[in-house]
C-alpha cells in the first residue's frame, strides 16, 4: 500500500460542515452560477416538467425598479445597484419559499450579501450551483469580455458559488439524440434533451426519488451484484470510454488522494465534477466514489480528514449514488458526514489488518466477537451497506468469510444494512468470486489506459469482471437459460438478434429464439421447462397469457395485456413463480420523454391522438395517463373496440392519477399544477379522423400509431391522416409501433416536417425502449443499449 498524503491544508471551499441537505418536498429550488452556465435554460426545463413557478431575478429586478440592470446602474451607480439587487433577492427568497424554481443572476450570487442570503436559504432548500466545462465557459464569456477577464472571473466566481450552494450540477457539450430520419435532419431542440433528461433525474434524486423509471433493483438488493472500479482520470483531456462497460450493476470511481493533496482546490473540484458528469451522461449504472490511500494501514490514522470528507461531500453534492466511507475515520466525522449525505447511500468499509498480531488463524477472526462488533458498529452509524474484508491464508479462511456473511444476512426484527464480505490477497479470490453483494471487479483495459501500475499486493487483490462471470457460470449459480418470442406470424422478428446480442454483452450464457404459434397452450412446455428464463408475448396472446401467470403486475392489469414473462423464487416457500409484466408502456413513455420538445412538456392542455385499439394502443393510453395527459383521442377502424378501450381507461383514470400524484409527491417537488383533473377520452369516427383536424380539441403534440403490420396486410404502413393533424405550432412527436422494413405513409409525412419541429420515432426505436426494460427484468442488469441498438439496426 502507498503512503497516505501529508497534512491537510485549510480547505475553505470544502467546508460542508454547516450545510444541510434536508428539506421539505415542496421546498423551492435556487439555481446559481456564472453567466452562461445554463441556469435560465435549466430553470425553464424544470418549471415546465415539474410544474414549478419560474422566478427570474433579473425580470423581478425590472419589475421592482422599472429599469433593466444596465439602465439602473447607469442612472444610480454600481453601489446603489448592488444594494437594490440584494433587496430584490431577499424579497424573492422570502416570498417564494415553496413550489418555485429561482434562476439567480450571477451578480446577485457573487456579492457577499447575496451569498449570505443564499447560504441561509440553503439551510432548508436546495441551492444548486450550475456549472459547465471551464474551457467551454471561458470561450462563451470571451464573446463578451476578454479571455483574460473571463479566466479571472471564473477563478474567483466558481469558489464563491460553491460556498453558497449545497448541490452542484455540471452541464456538458452534447450533440443531442440521433434519429435516423430520411433527410438526415435533427430538430435543434433535441440538443437540449440530454440536459433535460439528466437535470430532471438529478432533481428527482435529491428529493429521494429514482432518477428514471426502470425495473432494476438497487445493487445491494441484487444477488451476486458487482461494481466495476475505475481509476479516476486526473489528466484533463482523458475521459475513459465507459459506454462499452456492460455486465456490472454499478460503477465505482477510485480517487487516489495522494494525487489530490498538491492540486489547486478549484481545479480539483472542477475535475471531479467533470469526471462525474462524463460518467453520469455515459451510462445508466449507479455511480460510487471511493477515496484510496487516505489512511495509514499500520496506524489506522487519517492525516487528511478534512480533505477526505470534503471530497466525499463534494461528490454527495453532485448527486452520486454511493460513497465509500472508511470505519477508521473518527466517529464524530462520520456522524457529521451522515447528516449531509442527502439521498446518497453510504458504504461503510472495514479492512482487517491485525489478524497476525493476535497470533490466531485468520478464519478465527471471522468467527470472533470482534468481527461481529464491526458490523454492529456499522449498524449504529447508519450505513446502508457494510463491506468487511480480511486476508486469507487458506481456503478455510474463505469459507469462514462466506459463513459470516450468511450469519449476518439472517432475518432480524429490524432492518439491517446489506453486507459485502470477502478476503483480499491471492488466496482470497474464491471469496471475492462468490461474494453476493457489490463485489468490486476490475476492467483491465480501463485500468491500463489510466496508467495506474498495480503494486504486487494490488495485483493479488484484483478480480476481473470476466473471472466473476465465468465463476458464476461454472458453478451453475448463473445457469444457461432459454428465452423466446411467442406469437403468431413473428418469423420476421428482430428480437432474437437484439436479445442474444444483449446476453453476450452481459456475459450471460442464455439463448433467445422464436416460437411461432396461434395456440396459446403451445408455450406451456417452455414455461414448465427447468431452463426457462423468460418470454416475450406477442399478438394474439398478450391478453390470454395473463391467465397462465401466478402474478400479474398492476401495470399489466391496467393495460389488460402482458408482453413479458419472467420468473422469481418466492421467499416464502421457495416455489418458482411466473410473473406477467407489460413493458410496452415503458417503451412508449421513454419515446415520448426522449423526443418530445421541452416546449411541448406535458401539461393539462396536452392533447394526444392514438390510432388503434389493440394491446399496444392500450399501453399507449396507459403511458399517456401516467405522464399526466388529460385529453386523449382514439381512432380505430372498428369503432366499438376504440369505445371499449376508452370506457376501460375512463373507469380507472382516477386511480392512475392517484398513483401518479403519490409517486410525484413522494420525494418530488409539489408543483402548483398538481391535483386531479377530469380525463377526456374521445373516440373519433372515420369522418372525424379524416377531417383536416378534429376541432373540439387543440392540435395534438403526440400522435401514436399503434396499428400492426401483419402478413395479411400493411395496416400501419398504409394508414393515413391529413396534414392538419400535424399543425401544432410547436411541433410534436409521432411514434409508430410497427417495425417491418420500409417506411409508412405517416412516417414519410413526418420526415418532411422536421423544420416544423416534428420528430418521427420508428417502431424499431419503440421496440428497443421496451426491450431495455425486458433485459432489466430478466437479468437484473442495466441493458447494454448501444449493443442492442447496433444489433437491431443491422437486421434488414
Amino acid at each position: 500500500m502507498g503512503d497516505a498524503v501529508g497534512p491537510a491544508r485549510k480547505l475553505t471551499s470544502l467546508s460542508f460542515g454547516t450545510k444541510t441537505r434536508a428539506f421539505s418536498q415542496d421546498a423551492s429550488i435556487a439555481l446559481i452560477g456564472m453567466r452562461g452556465a445554463g441556469k435560465s435554460t435549466l430553470a425553464i426545463i424544470a418549471s415546465a416538467s415539474l410544474k414549478l413557478k419560474l422566478v427570474d431575478t433579473e425580470r423581478c429586478f425590472r419589475t421592482l425598479t422599472g429599469l433593466c440592470v444596465s439602465d439602473y446602474t447607469k442612472l444610480h451607480g454600481r453601489s446603489a445597484f448592488h444594494a437594490k439587487e440584494v433587496e430584490n433577492l431577499k424579497h424573492i427568497l422570502q416570498t417564494h419559499p415553496r413550489n418555485s424554481i429561482i434562476a439567480v443572476s450571477s451578480s446577485s450570487s457573487e456579492s457577499s450579501h447575496g451569498r449570505r442570503l443564499l447560504e441561509e436559504f440553503a439551510l432548508s432548500h436546495p441551492v444548486i450551483h450550475i456549472t459547465r466545462d471551464s474551457c467551454d465557459l471561458i470561450r462563451y464569456l470571451a464573446k463578451h469580455i476578454s479571455e483574460m477577464a473571463a479566466t479571472r472571473m471564473s477563478t474567483y466566481s466558481i469558489p464563491w458559488h460553491r460556498s453558497a450552494a449545497n448541490f452542484e450540477f455540471c452541464t456538458k457539450n452534447f450533440e443531442g439524440s440521433k434519429l435516423h430520419s430520411e433527410n438526415g435532419q435533427t430538430p435543434t431542440f433535441l440538443s437540449l434533451k440530454d440536459a433535460e433528461y439528466h437535470f430532471l433525474g438529478f432533481l428527482r434524486f435529491i428529493y429521494g426519488r429514482p432518477r428514471h423509471e426502470n425495473f432494476l433493483m438497487p445493487p445491494e438488493e441484487t444477488d451476486f451484484s458487482r461494481i466495476a472500479m475505475i481509476p479516476f482520470p486526473f489528466d484533463e483531456h482523458d475521459f475513459p470510454d465507459i459506454t462499452a462497460v456492460h455486465g456490472v450493476h454499478a460503477i465505482g470511481i477510485q480517487l487516489d488522494i495522494r494525487r489530490c493533496a498538491e492540486m489547486d482546490l478549484t481545479t480539483l473540484l472542477d475535475r471531479i465534477s467533470a469526471v462525474y458528469t462524463h460518467f453520469r451522461w455515459s451510462c445508466e449504472c449507479p455511480l460510487a466514489i471511493k477515496i484510496e490511500y487516505a489512511f495509514h494501514d499500520t496506524t489506522s490514522t487519517i492525516p487528511s480528514a478534512e480533505l477526505y470528507f470534503g471530497l466525499l461531500n463534494h461528490a454527495v453534492g453532485l448527486g452520486i449514488d454511493y460513497c465509500y466511507v472508511d470505519f477508521r475515520a473518527s466517529k464524530e466525522s462520520i456522524v457529521q458526514f451522515m447528516k449531509t449525505r442527502a439521498a446518497t447511500k453510504i458504504i461503510g468499509v472495514w479492512k482487517e489488518f491485525n489478524a497476525n498480531s493476535h497470533q490466531q488463524r485468520r478464519s478465527q477472526w471471522w468467527e470472533s466477537a470482534e468481527c461481529i462488533s464491526v458490523y454492529d458498529s456499522a449498524v449504529e452509524l447508519g450505513f446502508d451497506i457494510v463491506q468487511i474484508s480480511g486476508e486469507a491464508d487458506s481456503m478455510e479462511d474463505n469459507f469462514a468469510a462466506l459463513s459470516f456473511a450468511q450469519l449476518m444476512r439472517r432475518p432480524q426484527k429490524h432492518p439491517r444494512p446489506a453486507i459485502s464480505v470477502f478476503n483480499y490477497g491471492k488466496n482470497g479470490k474464491m471469496s471475492r468470486l462468490l461474494n453476493r453483494t457489490m463485489v468490486p471487479v476490475e476492467l483491465p483495459l480501463l485500468r491500463n489506459r489510466a496508467g495506474g501500475e498495480l503494486q504486487p499486493q494490488e495485483q493479488n487483490d484484483m478480480t476481473t469482471l470476466a473471472e466473476v462471470q465465468n465463476a458464476l457460470i461454472q458453478t451453475c449459480i448463473v445457469p444457461h437459460l432459454a428465452y423466446c418470442s411467442f406469437g403468431q406470424v413473428i418469423a420476421h422478428s428482430v428480437a432474437p438478434a437484439m436479445h442474444n446480442a444483449a446476453f453476450a454483452a452481459l456475459g450471460l450464457p442464455h439463448n433467445y429464439a422464436v416460437l411461432e404459434s396461434n395456440n396459446l397452450t403451445d408455450c406451456l412446455p417452455m414455461l414448465r421447462s427447468s431452463n426457462f428464463g423468460g418470454l416475450s408475448c406477442a399478438n394474439p396472446h398478450k391478453e390470454a397469457a395473463m391467465g397462465l401467470m401466478d402474478h400479474v403486475s398492476a401495470h399489466a392489469q391496467a393495460i389488460r395485456a402482458i408482453n413479458t414473462v419472467y420468473q422469481r423464487t418466492s421467499p416464502l416457500d421457495g416455489m418458482v413463480v411466473l410473473h406477467g409484466e407489460n413493458t410496452d408502456w415503458i417503451g412508449v413513455t421513454s419515446c415520448i420523454l426522449k423526443y418530445l420538445s421541452p416546449l411541448n412538456t406535458v401539461t393539462r392542455k396536452t392533447t394526444v391522438l392514438i390510432i388503434g385499439a389493440g394491446g399496444m394502443a392500450r399501453a399507449a393510453v396507459y403511458a399517456c395517463l401516467r405522464l399526466g395527459v388529460m385529453n386523449i383521442m382514439i381512432y380505430n377502424r372498428t369503432q366499438s373496440n376504440a369505445e371499449a378501450v376508452a370506457g376501460h381507461f375512463l373507469g380507472i383514470s382516477d386511480s392512475i392519477q392517484e398513483i401518479r400524484n403519490k409517486r410525484d409527491s413522494k420525494g418530488a417537488v409539489e408543483g402548483h399544477d398538481r391535483g386531479y383533473s377530469p380525463v377526456t377520452i374521445t373516440v373519433l369516427d372515420s369522418s372525424q379522423a379524416t377531417e383536416s383536424l378534429y376541432r373540439p380539441m387543440a392540435p395534438p403534440t403526440i400522435i401514436i400509431n399503434a396499428l400492426p403490420d401483419g402478413e395479411c396486410g400493411k395496416v400501419s404502413s398504409d394508414f393515413d391522416i391529413p396534414l392538419g393533424w400535424f399543425s401544432r405550432s410547436t411541433g410534436g412527436v409521432y411514434i409508430e409501433s410497427a417495425y417491418k422494413r420500409g417506411h409508412s405513409i405517416l412516417m414519410g409525412k413526418v420526415s418532411n416536417l422536421t423544420s416544423q419541429n416534428w420528430v418521427g420515432v420508428t417502431g424499431k426505436e419503440l421496440l428497443l425502449e421496451q426491450a431495455f426494460a425486458q433485459i432489466e427484468l430478466w437479468t437484473g442488469l442495466p441493458a447494454p443499449r448501444d449493443v442492442m441498438r447496433k444489433a437491431i439496426l443491422q437486421v434488414q
